[in-house]
């Protein structure tokens, strides 16, 4: 065989076989670019997919936190709703008692005036009787003013507290008859521990305490108030301490709870006032607590954040603030 022939057979050999292999390499090609949309397709799938179950996770996570807040909401709707049933018989037995007497007293000075006999000792008496029954339902009133206002006040203005100035206020515009009729005897410190606070609500806060203790006290009553920076300087303590026969521990379990009287034969009250005094302070960042013990009086107290420049404060002035603290372990 010639070379040419041999050649000849080679190329036909050849292009017989490339001609046969054509339809599977097409075969091939088109299985390849199938496989390779399966993948993007695939791809795409488990992309969105992730993506559903991100949103998914996210949709559960904040199904958690809003089941947990409305809980947390359902908790406190139900101890509101308990206090107000409480709240309610409460107002409606207070205000009942004054407002009748009200109406007694002055049906008895109408009925004494009408016969144009002029007002006698006795009938004065009966006036005045008018007049503390009307305070009264005042005081009552003023109370749950107050209680509504704190509750439905987020935030209030916090600003630098001089409170010797508060104590002032409160000693010579609220409480001087009381305390000039009580014969009360009052130890205050020389100097106070700055905060950060709002003044109106702390006057309200040592007017409760302050109150309290000379209903509560010995005869003559002998409060002392003073204060102390506690928690490296991050926390100021303020305090009343009395001289009074103190409180067992059961009773003290029932302080700062709402519509509570503890005394109810010794001093009249609506059991409102340490209950406003704790939603006070803890609006305020800071906490409430007692400390009694039988026949050695009562302290109480409350604790609010120290305004930062407290801790810049001269050494003599802490070491003065500190020597203040009461002998009752608190």
């Amino acid at each position: 065989m010639s070379t040419w022939n041999w050649l000849d057979s080679i190329y036909f050999w050849l292009n017989r076989r490339i001609n046969s292999t054509q339809p599977s390499l097409a075969k091939t090609e088109r299985a390849l670019y199938d496989s390779e949309q399966l993948r993007r397709e695939l791809q795409e799938e488990i992309e969105v997919r992730k993506q559903v179950q991100f949103s998914l996770q996210n949709t559960t996570n904040v199904l958690a936190r809003r089941t947990t807040e409305l809980q947390t909401r359902t908790l406190e709707l139900e101890k509101r709703n308990q206090e107000l049933d409480a709240f309610a018989q409460m107002v409606a037995h207070d205000l009942k008692n004054p407002l009748s007497g009200i109406v007694a007293m002055t049906n008895l000075v109408l009925e004494t005036t009408a016969t144009g006999i002029p007002l006698n000792a006795k009938s004065l008496a009966q006036l005045r009787l008018v007049q503390q029954c009307a305070q009264k339902s005042i005081g009552i009133v003023e109370a749950m003013l107050l209680l509504a206002g704190i509750s439905r006040r987020p935030q209030v203005p916090m600003q630098f507290v001089e409170m010797s100035q508060v104590l002032n206020n409160v000693i010579q515009l609220r409480l001087a008859n009381l305390i000039e009729q009580s014969q009360a005897v009052l130890h205050l410190p020389k100097y106070w521990p700055a905060v950060e606070s709002y003044a109106p609500w702390l006057e309200e806060v040592w007017d409760n305490y302050i109150s309290n203790a000379l209903k509560y006290s010995g005869t003559p009553p002998v409060l002392e108030l003073g204060a102390r920076l506690e928690n490296d300087g991050i926390m100021v303590r303020f305090w009343v301490r009395d001289n009074g026969y103190g409180l067992t521990p059961k009773e003290q379990l029932k302080l700062f709870t709402p519509f509570t009287r503890l005394h109810r034969k010794s001093a009249e009250g609506h059991g409102l006032g340490l209950s406003i005094v704790r939603q006070i302070v803890e609006k305020l960042g800071g906490e409430v607590g007692a400390v009694s013990l039988l026949g050695q009086g009562s302290c109480f107290y409350f604790k609010l954040p120290a305004r930062p420049s407290v801790m810049a404060n001269s050494v003599s002035e802490k070491t003065q603030v500190n020597t203040l603290v009461p002998q009752m372990e608190f």
